[in-house]
């Protein structure tokens, strides 16, 4: 089954590196099924308003989906808190005083 982990980072992250995130995340929490399913996990990008949102998508047994997503979430979740140029967004408003 096709399953996906989605996430926002900020604009300002370094976005190679969360894309790798991503990636590792599933890789790592579905290595154990690879040769049961159809192709490998793969990550994408899609803009949004106060953020880049980061798609990790993988192929999992049915049975599996919440425990693999859950893992995979949580996995992400500690390696942008560990990392000093990925961020997670939220939506805000930041007023920039352009004075000429």
């Amino acid at each position: 089954m096709l399953d996906q982990v989605v996430f926002n980072v900020t604009y300002e992250s370094n976005m190679d590196k969360a894309l790798n995130i991503g990636l590792e995340a599933a890789k790592k929490h579905t290595k154990a099924f690879s040769h049961e399913v159809k192709s490998q996990p793969f990550v994408r990008m899609v803009f949004q308003a106060s953020g880049v949102d980061i798609i990790a998508r993988y192929y999992c047994p049915a049975k599996l989906v919440h425990d693999i997503s859950s893992r995979i979430t949580r996995e992400i979740y500690n390696k942008i808190k560990e990392s000093d140029d990925v961020d997670f967004a939220y939506p805000h408003i930041q007023l920039v005083d352009k004075k000429r």
